[in-house]
């Protein structure tokens, strides 16, 4: 499966569409280091990492342990990661080890412990959501430890769980932006970096790729040099109709407004809307 968070160091989240598991590597493993290096190098390439290990539970979380052997992988059959895109802390219970999506979420405050963990609490609606950062990953850093009261972000979480529930997990700043409607983008400034959050309705010729939301439409170019990934994600948003969160700066050509220098992109279920139809 697709590494796709890094917990606290010794539980990293893999998943392969819909489907999760936790992989557990505790201290006491000989070669955690080892191990540890191979998960990084997925996490922070998007690679598959294909392993054979013991199955078990822990605190309700489904996991992987007593890893016999784990490498990087070249796959591309195994389904990219779909996040799920929250609409109720109900549902927390069945997305255990997924990717979640708290889109639009107003930032009330946050906190550091003594070891270093970040703790921000946002208000999805008038429900209370802690999300950590925890300091065995990296130092918390960047927009994350920058927020105000009433500041409006989306988060794209891990979820781990325990015996108190739902542990919502970043590993990086780049978990958190704030996104903006595409009729907002498409009004910002050439070269400005904007987050937004869209179905993807065309696939144009493998390079451009158009998403929409129920304010407007924007071309995405990746073309050049952006990465095989950002291609392949899209293409797969389009062919399965699904959504992406997608980070890049704005530009146009040819009288064709777009976001490029793509820096950022995740794959969603849906949207609060529901799938563009034609006009």
């Amino acid at each position: 499966g697709y590494v796709t968070t890094n917990i606290d160091g010794s539980n990293y989240l893999i998943q392969d569409g819909h489907h999760a598991l936790d992989i557990y590597i505790p201290n006491s493993v000989e070669n955690k280091a080892a191990l540890v290096a191979t998960l990084t190098e997925a996490l922070t390439d998007g690679l598959v990492v294909e392993l054979r290990a013991k199955r078990g539970a822990y605190g309700g979380l489904e996991q992987l342990s007593n890893v016999e052997y784990m490498v990087v992988v070249d796959e591309t059959e195994i389904s990219r990661p779909v996040a799920y895109n929250l609409q109720s802390t109900s549902e927390l219970e069945s997305l255990k080890a997924r990717m979640v999506l708290l889109e639009s979420v107003e930032f009330k405050s946050s906190s550091v412990d003594s070891y270093g963990n970040l703790d921000i609490v946002v208000l999805m609606g008038t429900t209370e959501l802690t999300v950590r950062w925890d300091s065995r990953t990296t130092d918390p850093t960047g927009l994350p430890t920058e927020l105000v009261a009433g500041d409006v972000v989306s988060i794209m979480a891990g979820l781990s769980w325990g015996s108190n529930g739902a542990r919502l997990r970043i590993d990086s700043a780049n978990d958190v932006s704030r996104t903006m409607t595409i009729a907002a983008a498409l009004s910002e400034a050439a070269d400005t970096e904007v987050t937004v959050v869209g179905y993807v309705t065309m696939n144009v010729d493998g390079s451009n790729f158009f998403i929409e939301d129920s304010t407007g439409a924007i071309d995405i170019y990746a073309g050049g040099s952006t990465p095989a990934a950002v291609k392949e994600l899209l293409a797969f948003a389009w062919a399965n109709r699904l959504a992406v969160i997608i980070r890049g700066e704005r530009g146009a050509y040819g009288g064709l407004e777009q976001l490029s220098s793509v820096s950022r992109i995740f794959v969603l279920d849906k949207l609060t809307g529901s799938y563009p139809v034609p006009t």
